[in-house]
């Protein structure tokens, strides 16, 4: 019997498009971790938040202080963020732009089965993470 549900959660996990468990669904940033390893967590945890959607390829995204929206593109593992707009709104102490140049260089993507966290990941080791809402 073990045996057997193993094998199911196997062939369903291979048959899974990736982009379903992306899709429409509101993304929270955690932190991030840094070529260094140290992380960078939001001051404002609630504030953060990333919607894919892929009907479209695009995204939207809210900051502590402004709201972004752009166009992504996804194959396989690969993941590419680009056309980014946003409102100009002047914050003090905003973390957005270590949120959003963390997103312009992120590359690919993997989803942590254990806590269903997607965590996105930069060419220079840099990682990304999320929590789905």
């Amino acid at each position: 019997m073990r045996y057997f549900a193993i094998c199911l959660i196997v062939l369903f996990l291979l048959g899974c498009d990736r982009s379903q468990v992306l899709d429409k669904k509101d993304w929270k940033w955690i932190k991030t971790i840094d070529t260094s390893g140290q992380a960078i967590e939001p001051i404002k945890p609630d504030a953060f938040i990333v919607s894919l959607d892929f009907d479209l390829n695009k995204f939207t995204a809210r900051t502590d202080c402004n709201r972004f929206f752009g166009s992504f593109s996804l194959s396989g593992k690969n993941i590419k963020f680009s056309n980014i707009g946003s409102t100009r709104m002047r914050c003090a102490a905003s973390q957005e732009q270590v949120f959003i140049k963390q997103l312009e260089k992120s590359t690919h993507y993997k989803i942590l089965e254990n806590t269903k966290s997607l965590v996105l990941e930069a060419l220079d080791g840099s990682e990304m993470y999320f929590d789905v809402l």
